[in-house]
């Protein structure tokens, strides 16, 4: 029985919030299954490995099977009258959708992860929105421990994602997109406690579209910053001139009240918690007994009104590179202390980090020179 699809596209584009309950539909439907229609995604993975005598060789018959669906027009209509989507959207391209995410979880739940953590939903929606496998994976903090997933994503029907894209009018801004632009919004706030205007620029590529653009745009102007599209990628030095004017315009017309976020006078404790709680967004902070020691020689030498400079990992706000988007209230850990004194600062390490190796006495690029013909020498 046909139910409940609109086969008309609504006049207006999908929201971002649309295209979520989108997505959250589809993923309930793809772990349960439709009934008399297809298992959920576990029963269709052990189906596989039951089959084949190793994980590559069942993810690749899946796969095979799978991309047939997505590229066989009757099976997909057909398919499309048992889904009973939250938004209107034609029903061929909410049956792939459904295809092409039970595809993605399969492999997932065959690489041992889990179906219901945040984690894994998430990179199954950045799959399915085009995201490149090997930045997501670094940035979800996800290490498959098969060799078959990082190639999972050249599997899928680049076409058929092109068409539902322009359909919709703009690309999926999963979860993982979300937790993106709320992590940008936390940098915003943070340059404007420094009492300086804000100017926020988008990387655009070819492939961005106008709606997500549009997005990003007003999530910026909307917090007061200034917004500016750079297609230097495409275009150059003149894809920046848009932002080098966006620039040179707020230096003009908008004041800057510069003050510093804490007065020198403070204790070295005191700022490291102003810089995670009010920066990082942290609730507590922690030190070991080595850092306490160090604060204890940092006092005695007389160096607390020293600025500190923190060292973290760059993929999260907290002190675990997994931790993404925007957490509040988490602990983190200072882990060492170090004294710059010739340089005049006090370098704070959080969590399992590593910094870079001082210069020796003798740099190499003292060697480093131009000769009479121009060409560069000494450095090797």
């Amino acid at each position: 029985m046909k139910i409940g699809i609109l086969r008309k596209m609504e006049k207006k584009k999908m929201t971002q919030e649309d295209i979520m309950k989108l997505l959250d539909s589809c993923y309930e439907k793809c772990l349960n299954g439709i009934p008399m229609v297809s298992p959920g995604v576990e029963d269709m993975a052990n189906d596989y490995l039951s089959k084949h005598e190793t994980k590559e060789k069942a993810c690749r018959d899946m796969l095979k099977n799978q991309i047939a669906k997505c590229t066989t027009s009757g099976v997909v209509t057909g398919l499309g009258g048992f889904i009973t989507m939250p938004v209107a959207i034609p029903a061929n391209i909410g049956s792939v959708i459904y295809v092409q995410m039970r595809m993605i979880a399969c492999t997932a739940y065959m690489a041992d992860y889990d179906l219901n953590s945040d984690q894994t939903q998430t990179f199954v929606y950045a799959c399915l929105a085009g995201v490149a496998v090997n930045s997501l994976l670094k940035q979800a903090g996800i290490k498959f421990g098969v060799k078959f997933a990082n190639n999972v994503i050249k599997k899928i029907p680049g076409k058929v994602l092109t068409k539902i894209n322009q359909k919709v009018g703009f690309r999926f801004i999963t979860k993982f997109g979300s937790k993106g632009i709320v992590n940008l919004e936390k940098h915003i706030e943070n340059i404007q406690k420094y009492g300086v205007p804000v100017v926020v620029t988008l990387n655009h590529f070819v492939a961005d579209t106008d709606a997500e653009v549009a997005y990003v745009k007003e999530r910026c102007e909307s917090m007061g910053a200034t917004f500016a599209v750079a297609k230097v990628w495409a275009n150059g030095g003149e894809g920046g001139k848009a932002l080098a004017e966006k620039v040179l315009e707020t230096l003009e017309t908008k004041e800057s009240k510069f003050h510093f976020l804490y007065e020198d006078e403070l204790s070295i404790v005191e700022k490291v918690n102003k810089v995670c709680k009010e920066i990082y967004g942290a609730g507590t902070v922690n030190f070991s007994a080595a850092a306490k020691k160090t604060l204890a020689q940092i006092d005695k030498l007389g160096f607390n009104d020293f600025p500190v400079c923190i060292a973290k990992t760059q993929y999260s706000l907290s002190d675990d590179p997994k931790v993404l988007g925007r957490p509040e209230g988490f602990e983190v850990t200072v882990k060492e202390i170090r004294i710059s004194a010739g340089a005049g600062f006090i370098v704070v390490l959080l969590g399992d980090v590593m910094t870079m190796p001082g210069l020796p006495k003798k740099p190499a690029a003292l060697n480093i020179d131009i000769d009479d013909n121009g060409n560069v020498v000494g450095l090797f």
